[in-house]
């Protein structure tokens, strides 16, 4: 996280920004929720807090970027876009329990129920899941890969923060009907996502088309090189 504020101009990591970095930020979210229940409610709000800066650093620069992580200026969007979805689910998991636990006992609303960290995260990675649901052609007619693994978490997280906010509306409203059948809507889209992507993996094991895939050993040779570059020119400017 260093790297990320106070990295050189050159080789500063927020330059090689992908998609993958969304990840880094999901720990915070996690960290946060189980501090917030078994500690206390600002240790979660901290925890929470740091997590949102970075979280908010990396989307700012992604969208930027976007062109250039899109396979260098054409929507060709790989399946790791699809992790973009994944910090605000758990940022709006996290805030959730850090507000329940500051107002318990209280008897306030539950975050889910009332304006609040928690219900604007979750709004936001709907609208980042419409956002996505435009590429969806390209998407499907992509080869399958081992990197199509990429959807499971991201799917899987937004799925529980809106089973979440469904079962905390009041039942038999209008409002609490149409929760509970987006919450369906998005737990059935991941039970699809992990079955396919299962049969898919195990159907290409047995072919013998994977590990040995092309598209994930171009990924990784991708990657291994821009971390070569990255340490090269760290330590070129140690040097200097």
């Amino acid at each position: 996280y260093g790297h990320w504020l106070f990295g050189s101009s050159r080789g500063g990591n927020m330059l090689r920004v992908n998609f993958q970095y969304n990840m880094a930020t999901v720990g915070w979210f996690s960290l946060a929720g189980v501090a917030a229940e078994l500690v206390g409610w600002r240790l979660g709000m901290f925890l929470a807090s740091v997590g949102t800066f970075f979280w908010g650093l990396v989307v700012v620069t992604l969208f930027q970027r976007s062109r250039v992580n899109m396979d260098g200026g054409g929507e060709k969007p790989t399946p790791v876009v699809f992790l973009l979805i994944a910090p605000p689910a758990a940022a709006a998991i996290a805030w959730s329990k850090v507000d329940d636990a500051a107002v318990a006992g209280s008897g306030v609303a539950s975050a889910w129920d009332r304006p609040s960290a928690a219900l604007f995260f979750l709004m936001l990675d709907h609208f980042f899941f419409a956002l996505l649901l435009r590429l969806l052609n390209l998407y499907v007619s992509r080869r399958f890969a081992i990197t199509w693994w990429a959807y499971i978490f991201p799917l899987s997280t937004i799925s529980t923060a809106t089973i979440l906010a469904a079962a905390a509306q009041p039942s038999g409203t209008s409002e609490g009907k149409a929760w509970k059948a987006f919450a369906w809507l998005f737990v059935a889209l991941a039970t699809a996502g992990i079955v396919s992507v299962a049969i898919l993996t195990a159907y290409c094991m047995a072919k013998g088309k994977i590990p040995s895939d092309p598209q994930a050993l171009a990924l990784w040779r991708k990657l291994r090189a821009a971390e070569a570059r990255g340490k090269a020119v760290e330590a070129a400017g140690a040097g200097a």
